[in-house]
C-alpha cells in the first residue's frame, strides 16, 4: 500500500487542481474576456471557421495552461516513476471534474470531450517528461 500512496497523491491533488480549474479559474476568466474581442474580429472580417477555432482555444486556455505547468514542475522535481505519476495526475485533472459535471447535470459527454480531455493528458505527460530531459541534459553537460 506504501507503494501506491505517491500515486494516489499525485491522482488526488489532479483532481483537486482540475475542479479548481475548471470552477473556479475558468469562471474568473471567463469574466475577464481578454480574448473575446479577437473572435469579434474575426467575424467581423469574414472569418466564421477561425473565430470558431479562437473560441476553442480562449475556452480551454486555462486548462492548457496549468497543465503545462504542473507537467514542467513534475518534470522537474520527480526523479522516478514520472509517467505513472503524470498519468495519474492527468486523468484525475482531466476525467473527474467530467466524471462531477455529468453526474451533477445528468448528460453523457460527448466523444469530442473525452478526445479533448485525452489530449490533455497527452499535453502533460509530454510537458513533464521533456522538462525532465531539458534537466537532465543540462545536469549531463555540468558533470562533464
Amino acid at each position: 500500500m506504501k507503494r501506491f500512496l505517491p500515486t494516489v497523491v499525485w491522482f488526488v491533488s489532479g483532481a483537486v487542481i482540475g475542479e479548481i480549474a475548471d470552477t473556479l479559474l475558468f469562471g474568473l476568466w471567463s469574466r475577464l474576456g481578454l480574448l473575446t474581442p479577437v473572435a469579434h474580429w474575426l467575424q467581423s472580417r469574414g472569418y466564421e471557421t477561425l473565430a470558431d477555432y479562437w473560441g476553442v482555444v480562449w475556452l480551454h486556455l486555462v486548462s492548457w495552461l496549468v497543465v503545462v505547468v504542473a507537467g514542467m514542475l513534475a518534470g522537474l522535481f520527480l526523479r522516478r516513476r514520472l509517467v505513472l505519476d503524470l498519468i495519474a495526475f492527468g486523468i484525475g485533472f482531466a476525467f473527474v471534474p467530467l466524471a462531477i459535471s455529468a453526474y451533477f447535470y445528468s448528460y453523457v459527454p460527448s466523444i469530442h470531450s473525452w478526445i479533448y480531455h485525452v489530449a490533455v493528458v497527452v499535453v502533460l505527460i509530454t510537458c513533464g517528461v521533456l522538462s525532465q530531459k531539458l534537466i537532465r541534459g543540462k545536469e549531463h553537460e555540468k558533470a562533464v
